[in-house]
């Protein structure tokens, strides 16, 4: 199967698996989506790229509640990490599904703010990241971060030692818990 299509397939398995309770099936398709979109961010240039995954957010919105479905979650959370790239076409399913607005609208949170950059991990875009103190392992605060985002080396407010930040997410820290997150700034939105 071809990209394009496969968030909308892979949504409406999901939905499927969900549906009859077949939760091997529903965990496998959570985790095919969630390589799916945490790879990269979608871009403005690839409209077939965002009405696959729009029409997949529509498939699992529709077939899940708020409050039951992991994968209703991390779509909710990839519109969030790609407004800029779905703004223009978002309106349509936010006009017929209003509590995913809302949805949305929660996830805003001062250390991962798509208005300003994003986490990179090995070079790669992190949008799971758990920026943590290297020297005490204690994640860093809100305010911490707010703080030190344009700094190379943090200084931890619980040890009030110097450091790069590590993510401590679970898949990092069975990979290479040393490795520091980086954050990288992105152009405005009216820079495009």
């Amino acid at each position: 199967m071809d990209a394009v299509g496969k968030r909308q397939f892979i949504a409406a398995l999901f939905v499927t698996a969900a549906e009859y309770q077949l939760s091997g099936l529903e965990n496998k398709t959570y985790e095919d989506m969630r390589k799916i979109v945490t790879a990269k961010k979608l871009s403005t240039q690839d409209s077939d790229q965002v009405d696959d995954f729009l029409n997949a957010v529509g498939t699992v919105v529709a077939g899940s509640t708020r409050h039951d479905s992991q994968m209703r979650k991390l779509m909710v959370d990839y519109c969030f990490w790609n407004l800029p790239a779905l703004v223009d076409k978002l309106s349509h399913l936010l006009m017929d599904n209003g509590d995913l607005g809302a949805e949305i609208i929660t996830r805003f949170r001062p250390e991962l703010s798509l208005f300003e950059g994003s986490w990179y991990w090995k070079g790669e875009w992190h949008p799971f990241a758990k920026p943590s103190c290297l020297v005490c392992d204690e994640p860093f605060s809100k305010q911490d971060m707010l703080l030190n985002l344009a700094e190379e080396f943090w200084t931890c407010s619980n040890c009030e030692e110097d450091s790069h930040p590590v993510c401590t997410e679970d898949c990092c820290i069975h990979l290479d818990y040393t490795v520091e997150l980086t954050w990288v700034w992105e152009g405005s939105l009216h820079n495009d």
